[in-house]
């Protein structure tokens, strides 16, 4: 697992006790945020982050499929993990 991929998953091993919210998977786009938006700032410093968000989300929709396919996996690998975790809370009772 590629460090990229290991800084987007989440650990719900690691969430506090059952007081705690259970943070859900992040979406593709989402991921590439996480990934592209300190870049980007240091790319734009005159930019507000409104503008940046804009801005990285007009490039989103301009990537082609392919170019988006690793997020959708690291997306899709992260929600099964989650529904897997919250299926085990579940049975302990925890409720959204």
């Amino acid at each position: 697992m590629s460090k990229m991929q290991q800084s987007h998953i989440a650990t719900y091993e690691s969430v506090p006790p059952e007081t705690a919210h259970i943070p859900r998977p992040k979406s593709a786009f989402f991921l590439y945020l996480q990934e592209k938006r300190l870049r980007f700032k240091l790319m734009h410093p005159e930019m507000t982050m409104c503008k940046v968000h804009r801005e990285m989300m007009r490039s989103w929709k301009d990537l082609s499929d392919p170019e988006k396919l690793p997020y959708e996996l690291l997306s899709q690998e992260s929600k099964l993990e989650y529904d897997e975790y919250m299926s085990q809370q579940q049975v302990l009772g925890y409720q959204y």
